[in-house]
């Protein structure tokens, strides 16, 4: 125990579950689910879709998933949720282009997203409510509007330059150029029209329709 004379945080405890994320609305939101009567793999689902709307820079629908999943006490299950190259990037194409490197920022470096499928692929195995209703509030931040946390307040200001190079992310994480603030309200229609395609269709468009196609 720690001394609790000092500085610090107290142990959380809890006898229905809990959760814990780096954003508040997220942690809100999988508690909303587990009090809906959603299980475990519910709640973490509906408060990833949150943070790829409140968090985008650091996850997202175009990223990866890892899963650990203890059912009753059962033998744990890792989920592998990488992304996997694209079906090109052979050794022949890299050689034959003289590509020696791949840099962080390269266009070679991103790979097939997989954390979509993992989401969906968990759900179907262990998800006790509807695939849809966990991707509600998701849909509602990202189309009506969400406070901008310190977190993406500061990755977004530190990135500005990277983020305006582009028109499609100036337009959607810059006000005119400018970097959004701590506390202002932030909107990404684009986002909630693709979470609400997930919710409606599972993976289908993501993967095969015209999300895929805009994707790439």
């Amino acid at each position: 125990m720690r001394n609790l004379h000092s500085p610090g945080r107290s142990n959380v405890l809890g006898t229905n579950g809990m959760a814990a994320t780096s954003q508040p609305l997220s942690s809100l939101e999988a508690i909303s689910i587990l009090k809906k009567g959603g299980n475990a793999v519910d709640a973490a689902i509906a408060a990833s879709a949150v943070q790829s709307v409140i968090e985008p820079g650091s996850t997202g629908v175009g990223g990866d998933c890892f899963a650990l999943i203890s059912n009753n006490n059962q033998k744990p299950i890792a989920i592998n949720g990488s992304g996997i190259a694209p079906k090109k990037a052979t050794l022949e194409f890299f050689e034959k282009n003289n590509i020696s490197e791949i840099g962080l920022l390269s266009p070679h470096s991103v790979t097939i997203p997989g954390a979509v499928h993992a989401w969906y692929s968990i759900h179907q195995k262990f998800g006790k409510l509807d695939f849809e209703e966990l991707f509600i509030t998701a849909e509602n931040y990202s189309r009506n509007g969400y406070p901008i946390h310190e977190v993406a307040a500061e990755s977004w200001k530190n990135n500005i330059e990277k983020i305006i190079k582009n028109e499609s992310t100036k337009k959607i994480f810059s006000k005119n150029g400018k970097s959004y603030q701590y506390g202002e309200i932030h909107k990404n229609i684009e986002l909630a029209n693709t979470l609400k395609s997930i919710a409606k269709n599972g993976i289908k468009d993501f993967y095969d329709g015209y999300i895929a196609e805009d994707i790439v």
